[in-house]
C-alpha cells in the first residue's frame, strides 16, 4: 500500500517537558482527572520488517488519531505517547483508545499493531493537588505500562483502589502511595522532571545506606555510572525534543532491564547511576552489557558504562573513573573497576 508521508515531523509534537508542565498546572488548578501512557508493542519489529520511514508514518498516524480525540496528548519517547484527561473532557474510555488506534493504523496502512498502556486517575482530593505529585503520577503510569508489556502486551493497566493479585500492579500501588506520603511530610524528595527518576541527592542518601549495610555484612554491591555517547549529536541533528526522547528511552530501558529491587538515579543531562545489591562482578558486568546492547538496539544512540563492584570505601570515585576509562577506550562499552 502506498502512503503519503505527512509534512509535520514527530519532533514538532509536544514532548515530555510539555506533559510535565501541563500535568503540574492541572494538579495546581484542580482540573486534572487522569493520565494515560500508551506504547506501540514490538515497534522495533515494524521498523525492521518494513522500514524506519514506515515506522515514522505509523507514529504520525497515531498523532492524527489522537488529534481527533480532543484530549491533550504528547509524544514522550520512542513509540510512547501520553494523554492528560481533564475533568472538563467528560467520560473517558482508555480501552477505546487501545482498540481504535490499531484499527485506524490497519485501515491506513494494512499493518497490524497492538497497543499497551498504563494509567491512573487522580487519587482524590484527600491527597491534595500538590504539583510535586506530577512526577509520581508519571512514574507510576510508566511502571504500569512496563507491567502491561511484561504481562503479555495488548492491554491497559490502571492503578486500582482495591486489593490486587498482580505483583507488578501491587508494587506500583505501594510505590505510588509511599511517594505521596513523602510529599506530604517532606520537600526533600527530588525527582528529575524529564524521567521521573530520583536525582543525585536521593542517590547519595541511598548509596550511604547501602554502603553502611555492605560494610556491616561484607556483602558486595555494584555501582554503575552510565553516560550517553550520542545526546549532543542527536540534539544537534534532530532538535532538543529528539534529545529528550532519547534520554527518556534510556530511562525506560533501565527500568525494563534491571531488577525491581535495584535503584536507578538520573543525575542530570545524559548521566545515570544504578545501584545493584547482592551481585558479584560477573553479574554486574553482564547486566551492564545487556543495558548497552538494549540502548544500541532500541534507540538511535549508544552509552558507555563504568562499574565498581565490591565492599567499598570510595565507590563513587572508582565508578566515575571507570566511566572515564570507557570513554577514552572508544565509547559504547562497559568497563569494570580493578578494585
Amino acid at each position: 500500500m502506498s502512503v503519503t508521508m505527512p509534512s509535520k515531523t514527530n519532533s514538532d509534537y509536544p514532548g515530555a517537558k510539555d506533559l510535565n508542565k501541563d500535568l503540574k498546572n492541572g494538579l495546581s488548578s484542580g482540573t486534572f482527572h487522569a493520565l494515560l501512557l500508551i506504547d506501540l508493542d514490538m515497534f522495533q519489529l515494524i521498523n525492521q520488517k518494513h522500514s524506519r520511514k514506515t515506522g515514522d508514518h505509523i507514529l504520525s498516524l497515531v498523532a492524527e488519531f489522537l488529534n481527533g480525540t480532543l484530549l491533550k496528548w504528547y509524544r514522550i519517547g520512542g513509540e510512547e505517547f501520553g494523554l492528560i484527561v481533564h475533568k472538563s473532557n467528560g467520560s473517558f474510555n482508555g480501552e477505546s483508545i487501545r482498540t481504535r488506534i490499531p484499527l485506524f493504523i490497519h485501515e491506513k496502512t494494512g499493518i497490524q499493531i497492538t497497543v499497551s498502556g498504563g494509567g491512573l486517575y487522580h487519587p482524590g482530593e484527600d491527597f491534595g493537588n500538590d504539583p510535586r505529585m506530577a512526577n509520581i503520577i508519571f512514574s507510576t503510569a510508566d511502571q504500569l505500562l512496563i507491567t502491561a508489556k511484561k504481562q503479555g502486551r495488548d492491554r491497559i493497566l490502571w492503578l486500582p483502589d482495591e486489593p490486587v493479585r498482580s505483583i507488578g500492579i501491587l508494587n506500583a500501588m505501594i510505590r505510588f502511595y509511599r511517594e505521596i506520603a513523602r510529599i506530604n511530610f517532606s520537600s526533600a524528595n527530588k525527582l528529575n522532571p524529564l524521567t521521573g527518576l530520583p536525582e543525585s541527592s536521593i542517590l547519595t542518601q541511598h548509596l550511604n545506606c547501602v554502603t553502611r549495610q555492605s560494610s556491616r555484612t561484607n556483602h558486595a554491591f555494584a555501582l554503575l555510572f552510565l553516560n550517553s555517547d550520542s545526546l549532543k549529536d542527536i540534539s544537534r541533528l534532530k532538535g532538543q525534543a529528539a534529545g529528550d526522547r532519547f534520554i527518556i528511552d534510556i530511562a525506560r530501558i533501565l527500568k525494563d532491564v534491571i531488577r525491581g529491587s535495584d535503584f536507578i538515579s538520573h543525575l542530570g543531562a545524559d548521566e545515570f547511576a544504578i545501584i545493584l545489591e547482592d551481585v558479584n562482578r560477573e553479574k554486574a558486568l553482564t547486566l551492564a552489557d545487556r543495558i548497552k546492547k538494549a540502548v544500541s538496539e532500541r534507540t538511535e544512540g549508544t552509552v558507555s558504562i563504568g562499574l565498581y563492584c565490591g565492599v567499598p570505601e570510595n565507590i563513587k570515585d572508582a565508578a566515575a573513573e571507570t566511566l572515564k576509562k570507557a570513554k577514552r577506550a572508544g565509547k559504547k562499552r562497559a568497563v569494570l573497576s580493578d578494585n
